[in-house]
Formats: C-alpha cells, sequence, structure tokens
C-alpha cells in the first residue's frame, strides 16, 4: 500500500524581522484528510525563542477568515529555545473535520530566515502522476 501523499511548498525561505507578523501561507488540502507540517528556522541564535506558531484553517484563501485549529493555538503550544544553526517544528493535523484551507503564521522573536513545506496524506484517490503529488518526478515501488 502506497502512502497516497502529496507535497507542498507552504512558503519558501524567508527572512523574518523580529516581532512582525510572517504569514508563512495557505494550502489546499481538498480530497485529502490529513497534514504534516515542517516549519524551519535557520540562523537563530541559541536564546532566540519564536513568539509564536499557529495554524488555522477556513473555506476561503485570505488569513483574515482563519480560525486557529483547537490545539495549535498559540496559546496551546509552548515553543522551545532555539538553538543555533537549523531547529524543525512538526505539526500533525487530523483534517477530517476542518475547512478546505490551511494557514500557518508565525511571529518571530528575532531576525531570521524561516519556511514551512506540508505533506498531505490520505488523499480520496491515489495520485498516480508527479504533478499529482506535487513533485517533479514521481518513482513508486517495489510493487
Amino acid at each position: 500500500m502506497l502512502p497516497n501523499s502529496k507535497v507542498a511548498r507552504v512558503i519558501d525561505n524567508l527572512t523574518a524581522s523580529t516581532g512582525g507578523t510572517q504569514v508563512f501561507g495557505s494550502c489546499d488540502r481538498l480530497e485529502y484528510d490529513f497534514a504534516s507540517f515542517d516549519v524551519y528556522i535557520t540562523q537563530a541564535a541559541a536564546t532566540t525563542v519564536p513568539q509564536s506558531i499557529h495554524i488555522g484553517h477556513a473555506d476561503v484563501t485570505t488569513l483574515t477568515s482563519a480560525v486557529d485549529i483547537t490545539g495549535f493555538a498559540s496559546t496551546d503550544i509552548t515553543m522551545p529555545v532555539m538553538v543555533v544553526g537549523d531547529q524543525f517544528h512538526k505539526f500533525n493535523v487530523d483534517c477530517r473535520a476542518l475547512d478546505r484551507y490551511l494557514f500557518v503564521e508565525y511571529i518571530p522573536g528575532a531576525s531570521i530566515t524561516a519556511g514551512a513545506n506540508v505533506n498531505l496524506f490520505r488523499a480520496d484517490e491515489e495520485p498516480i502522476t508527479a504533478a499529482g503529488v506535487g513533485a517533479g518526478l514521481l518513482v513508486s515501488g517495489p510493487s
């Protein structure tokens, strides 16, 4: 059984300024029931703590319409102290009861470079082409 997944870049390496709101963006999870977000932060000082990361959902693509997902709001998450170099934060979201679009918003505690990817799982139908899984190349096997 193949995992029936699709990858999408939510945002590509952005430099976030101290205390500013950095919206990572949204993804369309149409026909997918599970999302796994990887938020990465690089070139951070050891004392840098992100002010908040939270994940929301909405039926439209505008962030102002998004509602925080229970358990994924900034008040639900205690962010760890950042280490020097790369650090990843993973958020696994059961989407069955959520709206179509998912949003990641990050408010930095210092100037850093950050980004996010999402892997969508449990599709209604298996995507069998590279384009269908959001990739330039698709290799599966053994069958």
